[in-house]
């Protein structure tokens, strides 16, 4: 039972948005899209894990994504099996090439092409998830938990090449083809019950209840400002910008397609790159509109949380990850 589904990381969605949002000869155009291939290639590499999770046959129930406090911070898990035996966690890595591991300088090495790439060693990445989510387990009133993790390379062109003395990252290390045996080996491997089904997923429910998605201010970070943004609404059928609101409908320039809803989307890209808050003149900036009336009318449409008064009244944007944003992201 999956009681967590796949959620788009908040990055992958900002740098999304972002790149659609600049001109391409913006000089930070390249390192957007580079943020925004970077993480839609470990997304999809999550997403991976779906098939030999399936082929299990044993009772368990599965969170992806799951994003938990821990004291002053936060440790985030691709994804968390549970079942009544014991916890294991999933670190997916989507990289084709050539993967080695250098212990010494606690490093995975990927080589593709002749370019050779350094990542932080994913092994004790997960291991110290297992130690966090012990210790967030502790506090939970959940004692001596079994928790196991893996490391999985989600992608087929993913070359494994492993020291022979490397006997932790032989064991732990697994390609996704593998996945599925791995799994049931480890669970073979435990005879007794910590836990009963309907108490694991009481578990799982409340670490579901406690997930807290991270947010990223790519913006701040590049030094892009609002002013750098493409204003208006998208043609949903050519993608020319900025449509102009004509006739109560808003109207392409370049195609003529007409469209009730092509704001929304810029709805969403205001939520992602400015803010959860939005006035009737900032939406009237951001969409190009040149009525007061028009951006009343489109805003109280959506039926928004509203915040303040008279003019200072500001409407709240409210999208959940999971749901509302796959669209995009596929």
């Amino acid at each position: 039972m999956i009681i967590k589904n796949h959620e788009p990381p908040h990055k992958l969605l900002v740098a999304e948005s972002l790149k659609r949002r600049l001109i391409t000869q913006h000089h930070f155009y390249g390192k957007v899209n580079e943020i925004f291939l970077m993480e839609r290639a470990g997304f999809f590499g999550e997403l991976k894990v779906d098939y030999p999770l399936s082929k299990l046959n044993f009772k368990h129930v599965i969170a992806h994504d799951l994003r938990l406090p821990f004291y002053q911070n936060y440790f985030q898990m691709d994804t968390l099996l549970l079942n009544p035996r014991i916890l294991l966690i999933l670190e997916v890595k989507n990289l084709p090439g050539i993967v080695s591991f250098d212990l010494t300088a606690n490093k995975m090495i990927r080589t593709r092409d002749g370019v050779t790439d350094y990542y932080d060693d994913p092994v004790i990445q997960v291991k110290e998830q297992a130690f966090q989510l012990s210790e967030w387990l502790e506090t939970h009133g959940y004692s001596n938990v079994p928790i196991e993790y893996l490391v999985v390379m989600a992608n087929q062109e993913t070359i494994l090449d492993i020291d022979s003395s490397y006997h932790e990252h032989l064991e732990k290390v697994v390609p996704i083809y593998g996945l599925s045996q791995k799994i049931r080996s480890i669970y073979s491997s435990y005879s007794t019950d910590f836990i009963t089904y309907s108490n694991l997923f009481n578990l799982g429910q409340l670490m579901v209840d406690h997930h807290t998605p991270a947010k990223v201010d790519l913006m701040k970070k590049l030094g892009i400002t609002k002013e750098n943004l493409i204003r208006g609404a998208f043609c949903p059928k050519c993608s020319a910008v900025p449509m102009m609101w004509k006739g109560r409908r808003w109207q392409c320039w370049s195609c003529n397609h007409r469209s009730l809803t092509a704001h929304l989307p810029g709805l969403k890209d205001y939520y992602l790159l400015l803010g959860d808050q939005i006035s009737k003149q900032e939406f009237m900036w951001f969409m190009n509109l040149k009525s007061d009336r028009t951006a009343k009318h489109l805003l109280n449409k959506e039926n928004l949380i509203k915040n303040g008064s008279a003019r200072g009244i500001t409407h709240e944007l409210n999208y959940n990850l999971e749901k509302d944003f796959n669209d995009i992201i596929f």
